[in-house]
């Protein structure tokens, strides 16, 4: 599931996502870039006002494009 997570998020970097994560929380913002810190992905979303929030892979169910 990582890797067909990974593949579909690679062409929503620059866009306006919303993951829903394993505790039930969402995240909305701009999906800035994704980075690998040893065996784990992080997503990085950036607010409006700038700030990003790291997610990793092992708490995000999905990640989808906003309209």
């Amino acid at each position: 599931m990582k890797t067909n997570l990974l593949n579909k998020s690679e062409s929503l970097i620059g866009k306006q996502v919303r993951t829903n994560t394993t505790l039930g929380d969402k995240f909305e913002g701009v999906l800035s870039s994704i980075k690998a810190k040893g065996n784990v992905i992080y997503y990085f979303l950036s607010d409006l006002e700038g700030k990003e929030i790291g997610i990793p892979d092992t708490t995000i169910i999905d990640i989808e494009e906003l309209h």
